[in-house]
């Protein structure tokens, strides 16, 4: 399926595994080259994509947002290397990992000394050892948001890494 570049996110009306998956706007996919026009589910790939006319656009598309509603700081590129300008969307985006912070470090490459000096460094506060763990991982210059879905996944986080797959690609 080709896709096309469209100006706003939408919540579409797919039974998503995800219960929360289903009040969130996210990307989808419009392939032109079919008559009529069919859409897919940027969250659920794998589903046959629907035809959409205009009687059943209204029924598969929901209130859409905006393109100038959603914040461009609100990006997690794929396939390029983050940087610390990444570290607030991120830390949104994993909010809910609480006491397993240093277990996600290790799945994301970082040395267990280093979770080690970053818990003691920042006094044992969860939100700053999350915080200062993220840092690190972004200053080694192989951070991805690939690395991080597959780190969340490897720690059987599958509500965050849907959380983390849904944030825009930019």
């Amino acid at each position: 399926m080709k896709a096309l570049e469209i100006s706003a996110l939408v919540r579409c009306k797919r039974d998503h595994r995800l219960a929360a998956s289903n009040d969130e706007p996210h990307p989808i996919t419009v392939c032109h080259t079919e008559d009529p026009p069919v859409v897919g589910c940027s969250l659920e790939p794998h589903l046959h994509p629907i035809p959409i006319d205009n009687e059943r656009q209204n029924c598969w598309l929901t209130n859409p947002v905006a393109s100038s509603d959603v914040a461009t700081d609100n990006f997690l590129p794929e396939g390029s290397v983050l940087n610390d300008s990444h570290a607030p969307v991120i830390l949104k985006a994993i909010k809910k990992i609480v006491k397993e912070w240093d277990t996600l470090g290790l799945y994301l490459g970082v040395k267990n000394e280093d979770l080690e000096s970053i818990d003691f460094n920042s006094l044992h506060q969860i939100n700053v050892c999350r915080k200062n763990m993220i840092i690190h991982w972004l200053k080694t210059g192989t951070a991805t948001r690939e690395k991080l879905i597959k780190a969340l996944e490897d720690l059987e986080r599958i509500d965050v890494a849907a959380k983390v797959k849904r944030l825009p690609k930019q």
